[in-house]
């Protein structure tokens, strides 16, 4: 079951379980999962399993980012500011 599904079909509030998932898959701290991903990768470079590993990573994080933005913009919307914050990234962005 991925992240993203985890955390849909939970019933504990959406955010904790972000954060659970998060702490799962990179344990406490971020630099030690990122150097041990990095060390897993340059000790096996021609080894097939390096790269899907790596890619296994980035995908669960890439959903746990998808997840926690779509909670924020229902916190927004919910707050009835989406309308103003979207008017004011899109200010920003130009």
């Amino acid at each position: 079951m991925s992240f993203i599904m985890m955390v849909e079909h939970s019933r504990a509030r959406p955010c904790d379980e972000i954060d659970a998932c998060l702490q799962t898959l990179i344990g406490s701290s971020s630099a030690v999962f990122v150097e041990g991903l990095c060390t897993y990768f340059i000790s096996n470079p021609d080894n097939a399993d390096s790269s899907h590993t790596m890619r296994a990573a980035i995908d669960a994080l890439e959903d746990l980012h998808q997840c926690a933005q779509s909670l924020v913009e229902s916190v927004i919307e919910e707050c009835g500011t989406g309308h103003d914050l979207s008017c004011t990234q899109d200010s920003d962005s130009r």
